[in-house]
């Protein structure tokens, strides 16, 4: 039976695979035939997520992705078995919520090392000769604010919006070797990670008001943000390349209007 979405002896490096979208990722493509290896930083966590995976020869490396010089040590790692890879999805990232009056150059360098930075830098190992096959591909998990930014989220709608033009402009140069790049916009999503900074930095109405913003009308699932990454990693998506693709729920179609300021410089 045909079935474009037959990902049987693909190999496939994630990061962020120790919860949430990552984890969901790992699963979902594990169902399909991929092999995986899951990197994150809580080998606890990478240990149950490489228990739920389906079939054999999954791999994970306990990894801190903020040590950017040494990730071509990760992508040697999951090469150790003399099988290349066959696709990279980033999902690591850190939620930052940080108003502009505290939000220092090196609190700015910090979110950019964990939400842009490190993909760069992923790719660019990932793409050598060496470490992955021709007719790779490669997603990069980043978000609807990206594009539509909400307060008090300067650094991390920035370091999103940057890995956004990255996938642009990477994809002309990966395709040298038909390894395709593409984006995704993901939206409202319920992870670990989403409920955390609800508790941090929202309140009890903030989850229900951001589901008045959806045309959905209810907030995402980490597994519809794998099914949208199993469609770019697989044959389905093979002239797509440089694209954003969204997941959002709608709420790039929805308007919203700004807070009012309470201070008299427009700042928080």
């Amino acid at each position: 039976m045909f079935n474009p979405l037959d990902l049987s002896n693909k190999k496939i490096l994630i990061t962020g695979a120790s919860s949430g979208i990552g984890r969901a990722t790992a699963i979902y493509l594990s169902k399909l035939g991929e092999k995986i290896v899951a990197t994150g930083r809580n080998e606890d966590n990478l240990k149950a997520t490489l228990n739920a995976l389906d079939g054999e020869g999954h791999i994970y490396i306990p990894f801190d992705l903020l040590n950017l010089n040494e990730i071509e040590l990760l992508i040697k790692k999951s090469v150790d078995d003399g099988k290349k890879l066959d696709g990279l999805i980033h999902s690591a990232g850190v939620p930052f919520v940080m108003p502009l009056r505290s939000l220092t150059p090196d609190l700015m360098k910090k979110c950019y090392d964990s939400d842009f930075f490190c993909f760069v830098e992923l790719v660019r190992q990932f793409s050598k000769t060496k470490y992955s096959n021709e007719y790779s591909s490669i997603v990069g998990i980043s978000s609807v604010t990206s594009v539509k930014p909400v307060i008090g989220e300067v650094g991390y709608t920035t370091a999103k919006a940057a890995l956004n033009a990255s996938v642009s402009s990477m994809a002309i140069e990966l395709s040298k070797r038909h390894i395709r790049i593409n984006g995704i916009l993901a939206g409202n999503i319920l992870s670990e990670m989403s409920e955390k900074t609800l508790k941090e930095y929202g309140n009890k109405d903030l989850k229900d008001k951001e589901v008045e913003q959806s045309l959905i009308g209810r907030w995402g699932t980490v597994e519809e943000v794998a099914a949208a990454c199993a469609f770019l990693v697989s044959s389905m998506s093979s002239f797509t390349t440089a694209s954003l693709l969204d997941v959002g729920g709608g709420v790039l179609n929805r308007y919203v209007p700004l807070p009012k300021s309470k201070t008299k410089g427009g700042l928080l």
